[in-house]
């Protein structure tokens, strides 16, 4: 009897054992059966009899399904295994992901299980996608094994990724103010010029966010003074991004970008704008375009 569980919609335990009974009591006298159960394994479940009560009571309480048929197994190629590994360094302190690859098979009765030679997995441990952290300078080996294939089949594959021997440096506030537009705080901006200048591959990113109530001609000063600031100071343009957001509050925030660092995190704003210092009446243009109109605003305040 095939209880193997890797089919279900076509084969039922119900109907294993309704079709097993019916064959029982079809017995004549001088008839005997041998009962054997294949699932996972090979059972003889009662050698040759025609002790119909005991066949019966065999059907119906010893026969359990399990994962798969090893008739089944005979028939069916290996499946190929393969562990994608991430293709580019990776930075300390960075997640990243090794993941099992299983073609020429349902993989839906497939269990993993993943050992890793160093570093520490975060998630995805019995699952196909690994995530995983690892020491700096040290090359991560993964390797996943298969549980669910046929005995004959190769269970494990393994991949390595390589992780970076140093740290990138992290992106720096350096100040956050608020001020009467269109002023700028010329002390706060000579601060993020001297930084600059000390660290001479690093970014300058200036962030001003305005209400939406912000008229145009003041958003257009407040841009322009920062500008002439800088040439004043005579800070070259390429040295500092220059970005502006509509929020719902009125905000400047100055931030240094070692080389290798992630860009700033402008926290709570969908879309900010990069100024063109070269165009920047053309930027802003799409600021003034995404404002709601005054009387948007009162309609929207109402509902």
């Amino acid at each position: 009897m095939d209880t193997g569980g890797e089919d279900r919609q076509a084969k039922s335990l119900k109907t294993t054992r309704v079709l097993a009974n019916s064959l029982i009591n079809s017995l004549q006298a001088n008839d005997s059966v041998a009962l054997i159960e294949y699932n996972d394994d090979v059972k003889v479940l009662s050698d040759w009899t025609n002790n119909k009560t005991q066949l019966t009571e065999i059907v119906n309480k010893k026969l359990n399904f399990g994962k798969r048929s090893k008739f089944v197994d005979a028939n069916l190629p290996c499946p190929k295994l393969s562990v994608i590994a991430p293709n580019d360094l990776i930075h300390y302190g960075k997640k990243f992901t090794f993941t099992a690859k299983i073609e020429g098979i349902n993989s839906n009765n497939i269990n993993y299980f993943w050992k890793i030679n160093t570093g520490k997995i975060i998630d995805g441990q019995g699952t196909p996608v690994l995530e995983m952290t690892g020491d700096p300078g040290s090359t991560v080996i993964a390797t996943v094994e298969i549980k669910g294939l046929s005995e004959s089949c190769p269970k494990f594959a393994s991949n390595a990724a390589n992780l970076a021997t140093w740290c990138p440096p992290n992106v720096i506030k350096l100040a956050e103010y608020n001020l009467l537009l269109p002023k700028i705080f010329k002390s706060q901006l000579d601060g993020m010029f001297i930084e600059l200048n000390n660290n001479t591959s690093a970014t300058g990113y200036i962030f001003d966010r305005f209400k939406s109530n912000t008229s145009a001609s003041l958003i257009q000063q407040k841009v322009n003074q920062t500008l002439n600031y800088m040439q004043i100071r005579k800070i070259p343009i390429e040295r500092i991004k220059l970005f502006v957001a509509i929020d719902d509050k009125s905000l400047t925030e100055l931030w240094i970008k070692p080389a290798g660092a992630d860009a700033p995190p402008f926290e709570d704003v969908t879309n900010p704008i990069e100024i063109n210092p070269q165009n920047d009446k053309k930027e802003l243009a799409k600021i003034f375009a995404a404002k709601p109109k005054k009387s948007q605003q009162k309609s929207n305040h109402k509902n």
